[in-house]
């Protein structure tokens, strides 16, 4: 019975930390999307540079640069049995609570030179903390159950993207935002004291430090890519991820400027993010079901046809101005299908993370590929809206889908001999 009862625990345990996770990773990410763009809107900024400085994201990219430091480079701060992904959560999610803090109280109008690097250095310690979270879930989970782990991630993310996406822009209406941006910092602070107590098996001798140092990267940086290149197709793979969901990425740089253009106000999006971060919690569980029933190939094509078309909903509310049921509506099934979309994608990128020694780094590789596409793409977005006008925005958004789909033709359909690399 004890035995019994220990490994229910163990087992709590684990979706408890999946679920803190997720929280910060998704508040870190929404403050940086969507609330930031919320905040640069309210400053008269003009949506041209609104565009550009989304390149802010850009860490999130170049994970792979410092993910094999953070799989195998010890912090000497901590004890040493210290937990490895726990030294480097614990380090950049305190640097995060101070930058997000010291971020209300610069004047963007002003100093937009310093808002900008601020954000690079929250993105970077954002990016950081995502690499040891992801080397974290997947050795949390075994093979049989990851999709269940996957599941309490982003159930977490989800929560984390209303906190700092639906409450943030809720608190922004009725404070400074100053105050929300303080508060913000305090969020992060219940999901990061259970890091500390939660239980991390990855220890890094310490003979890794003295290694020369064109010899460790050789072994952990170039050789993680070197194996990972060897995969068949991964070209095309690449640019599978590279576009998959970019449609999605483009629409949400300019989607706030949008809907206060059209005549919503902060409450009506606060609440349409909201009730999209339920049916977005709702979508990633039916996703998970729709990869067991029907497998990933076909769950990776299906979802992001839906997640393109789902964008093109918007455009209704250019004819129907001010209508908030229609609003909640659009945004609700664009999240719903856009959940599908990202479990599906965290699946397929997780399963081929099967090298014990650069889980973290592989899945930093493939994670990069999957953004890079996005913010650069994104960056134009501004550009775009002030050139063409909306209708042509969002047809060109759900276009931008086009690369991904033919990168599963010729990776599943173009050799039914060699159906897919999973």
């Amino acid at each position: 019975l004890r035995a019994t009862h220990s490994g229910i625990m163990q087992k709590i345990n684990r979706y408890i930390t999946a679920l803190a996770l997720g929280i910060n990773s998704g508040l870190i990410y929404a403050l940086l999307g969507s609330t930031l763009t919320a905040y640069l809107d309210d400053s008269r900024i003009s949506l041209v540079t609104v565009g550009f400085l989304s390149l802010r994201m850009m860490p999130y990219s170049f994970k792979l640069v410092w993910s094999p430091f953070v799989d195998n480079l010890k912090i000497k701060l901590f004890q040493r049995n210290f937990g490895q992904r726990k030294a480097w959560l614990i380090i950049s999610q305190s640097v995060l609570i101070l930058c997000i803090i010291f971020l209300g109280s610069i004047d963007v109008q002003q100093h937009l030179n310093i808002f900008f690097c601020i954000t690079l250095i929250i993105a970077l310690m954002g990016a950081t903390s995502d690499i040891a979270l992801e080397g974290y879930r997947i050795e949390l989970f075994e093979k049989d159950s990851a999709h269940k782990g996957n599941s309490f991630i982003i159930l977490g993310f989800r929560v984390g993207l209303f906190i700092s996406g639906s409450l943030g822009l809720y608190l922004a209406a009725i404070y400074s935002w100053q105050t929300v941006f303080i508060l913000m910092g305090a969020f992060l602070v219940p999901s990061l004291l259970v890091i500390c107590f939660s239980k991390d098996n990855r220890i890094v001798a310490e003979e890794h430090s003295a290694l020369r140092f064109r010899f460790w990267i050789k072994e952990n940086f170039i050789k993680a890519i070197a194996i990972l290149f060897k995969r068949k197709k991964i070209i095309y793979i690449v640019f599978l991820l590279g576009f998959y969901k970019v449609s999605d990425a483009y629409v949400d740089t300019m989607l706030i400027p949008f809907l206060t253009q059209v005549g919503f106000y902060k409450v009506n999006i606060a609440t349409a993010k909201m009730i999209g971060i339920i049916t977005g919690i709702l979508g990633t569980f039916v996703g998970v079901k729709i990869i067991h029933k029907v497998g990933m190939m076909w769950s990776l094509l299906s979802a992001e046809i839906l997640a393109a078309i789902t964008n093109l909903l918007f455009l209704f509310l250019i004819y129907f101005e001010k209508n908030k049921t229609l609003l909640y509506v659009i945004n609700g099934a664009e999240s719903f299908f856009g959940g599908i979309a990202n479990i599906v994608l965290i699946s397929y990128m997780s399963s081929m993370c099967n090298n014990k020694k650069f889980i973290a780094s592989h899945y930093a590789l493939l994670a990069s590929f999957s953004i890079v596409f996005r913010v650069l793409l994104s960056s134009t977005s501004g550009w775009l809206v002030v050139e063409m006008g909306w209708l042509q925005f969002f047809i060109i958004s759900a276009l931008l889908s086009t690369p991904s789909l033919l990168c599963m033709y010729f990776i599943f359909f173009r050799n039914k001999k060699q159906i897919g690399v999973i």
